[in-house]
């Protein structure tokens, strides 16, 4: 489907984001078709953008309707979704915990989701142009400080300061 290889949290059936799709009870989304996992995949998208498409479906021919959905990995799902729902309701109706903890979790959460985007945003610089102009000054930089020559060339003079520029 085109979707090999990619994150197992997008959705294989609609275009819905994770976070939307994850919640009990939420709208249908837009389904794939293959006309619209083809155009995905010959886009210039990155990343998120991708909706979790890598590359062009192999079998282009067959219809969605036609794709059986891995039956494993979607009992595999309902039984993590069962369990992380028993250990929350354990968490808010048995576990005594304190507001200070209670805050504590909260902040954890927010904190690993702000950690997830800077990571995404990392991820788009460096494959844009300038991270990755960057990359291979910063290369160039690694293999000129290993080699045995202690003086510096124009170029390498050069090459630093793009690097400082880069860096500001």
């Amino acid at each position: 489907m085109g979707k090999e290889y990619s994150s197992g949290h997008w959705c294989i059936i609609c275009r819905l984001h994770p976070n939307v799709w994850k919640v009990f009870d939420h709208t249908r989304g837009e389904k794939w078709t293959m006309k619209s996992l083809r155009a995905m995949a010959e886009s210039t998208k990155t990343n998120a953008e991708r909706l979790g498409v890598k590359i062009k479906p192999y079998l282009d021919f067959i219809p969605m309707s036609n794709f059986v959905i891995p039956v494993l990995h979607s009992q595999i799902n309902l039984g993590n979704d069962v369990l992380y729902s028993l250990l929350d309701y354990a968490a808010d109706n048995i576990e005594s915990i304190s507001s200070e903890e209670q805050v504590t979790r909260n902040s954890y959460l927010t904190i690993d989701n702000s950690i997830a985007q800077f990571v995404t945003k990392r991820n788009d610089w460096d494959i844009s142009n300038e991270g990755r102009q960057f990359n291979f000054f910063e290369n160039s930089r690694r293999n000129v400080l290993t080699s045995i020559s202690d003086d510096p060339t124009e170029q390498q003079l050069q090459r630093e300061n793009r690097i400082h520029e880069l860096e500001k």
